[in-house]
């Protein structure tokens, strides 16, 4: 398989027009409207992107379960080995009609690095690949890539995992919660969007969360704007990245905390 190496991610392409990510002739990662989103269900949208992006830190209760210490897990090795036990009808929306369950995993003879690949090496994922997928589908589902905390030591980590097995345990049964259905009623009743409840759906979502947290930021300009005219709010100890609309987005940190939550529900 011939591998642009060249490929980096674009905000402008990839974000903003909703652009699929072509890796090669053979491999196409797809970025799916709302209505693909809707018609394959959100819930199971959520976890397949949850097993795809997800990496050992983000599962790290679910391999203690199976007595596995999450840091001596390979990033690359978990997203492989995820891909390769998650049947093709569910991987379609994203990578069509390649069936992942078929692929191997073998070493580059060129460097002796670990591949994951078709039998017939059409498609072979190194961990340049693998970084392009995973750079990608986190960008278009506003997924940080940061670790929030880093152990140090034995002692931290098994804080850590206690910490996340508690946050787990508070989740655990409770039924799926739509993610999107509150996003698209909020951004259909905002006079600045221009979509309805039916055209809405044909945005890529990409272009929908840049849409979402656009208008959550112009909401919070006006909000501050407001309090500063009205003498409640210090102009001086603003963060002035608020005084913006056409700044960077910074999606709002319960919107992210939902997407880590999927993540850790999912396994």
């Amino acid at each position: 398989m011939s591998v642009n190496t060249s490929i980096q991610f674009d905000k402008l392409k990839h974000v903003i027009c909703g652009n699929p990510l072509v890796i090669s002739p053979a491999l196409t990662v797809q970025n799916p409207t709302l209505r693909d989103i809707t018609d394959f269900g959100e819930a199971k949208y959520l976890d397949l992107v949850s097993l795809i992006v997800g990496r050992p830190y983000d599962f790290m209760v679910q391999l203690d379960d199976e007595g596995i210490n999450y840091m001596d897990v390979d990033d690359f090795e978990f997203f492989a080995v995820n891909l390769s036990n998650i049947p093709q009808e569910f991987t379609k929306i994203f990578f069509g009609d390649i069936d992942f369950t078929s692929f191997e995993f073998g070493e580059n003879a060129e460097n002796d690095e670990l591949i994951f690949f078709q039998p017939d090496k059409k498609i072979v994922i190194d961990r340049l690949v693998f970084a392009q997928i995973t750079k990608y589908m986190r960008e278009m589902n506003v997924i940080s890539d940061e670790i929030e905390f880093k152990a140090g030591n034995e002692r931290m980590r098994k804080s850590l995992l206690d910490r996340t097995r508690r946050k787990l345990k508070k989740v655990a049964g409770k039924a799926f919660e739509s993610q999107f259905s509150n996003l698209i009623s909020f951004a259909v009743n905002h006079e600045g969007f221009k979509y309805d409840y039916n055209t809405v759906l044909d945005l890529h979502v990409s272009q929908f969360y840049d849409a979402y947290y656009r208008l959550n930021k112009i909401e919070n300009y006006r909000q501050t704007m407001t309090g500063v005219y009205a003498g409640t709010v210090n102009f001086e100890k603003l963060d002035k990245n608020n005084l913006s609309w056409t700044g960077d987005l910074i999606p709002m940190q319960k919107d992210l905390d939902k997407n880590k939550l999927q993540l850790q529900r999912t396994g």
